[in-house]
């Protein structure tokens, strides 16, 4: 069996900016048997971390989104993140991406154009598109 995880990406609405005009929908997917080494090595690095920087933080509280990573403002935030250096933070990401070819783990990701739609088209309609 494969595990999936889907989430989109960007605002669900159907009125888009100038530069807010693709929804994305990403997918990973693996193997089941995979799926244990694939949360160990990067629980294993937060881990690593959390000691390295005598953190008072349990993996819960080490969430990871591409927001966050990307956005200082919004690292800033996190009782994990904030405590990171930039090569830190690079590292960690890059366990992440080593698990895609580790774990054989497939992408896909279909991308809406928002201008290209009807005007009337419906927030479940745009998701429904992307699905």
């Amino acid at each position: 069996m494969y595990l999936f995880y889907a989430d989109a990406s960007g605002n669900l609405s159907p009125k888009y900016s100038k530069l807010d005009f693709l929804y994305v929908y990403g997918c990973t997917c693996l193997f089941e048997r995979n799926w244990h080494t694939f949360e160990k090595t990067i629980n294993r690095q937060k881990q690593k971390l959390i000691d390295d920087k005598g953190l008072n933080l349990c993996l819960a509280d080490c969430e990871i989104k591409s927001n966050w990573v990307r956005n200082p403002k919004e690292r800033a935030k996190h009782p994990f993140l904030s405590q990171l250096s930039d090569e830190e933070l690079t590292a960690l990401i890059e366990v992440y991406y080593d698990q895609l070819s580790t774990n054989n783990m497939y992408i896909f990701a279909p991308v809406v154009d928002r201008k290209l739609l009807p005007d009337r088209t419906t927030r479940k309609e745009l998701h429904r598109i992307a699905w």
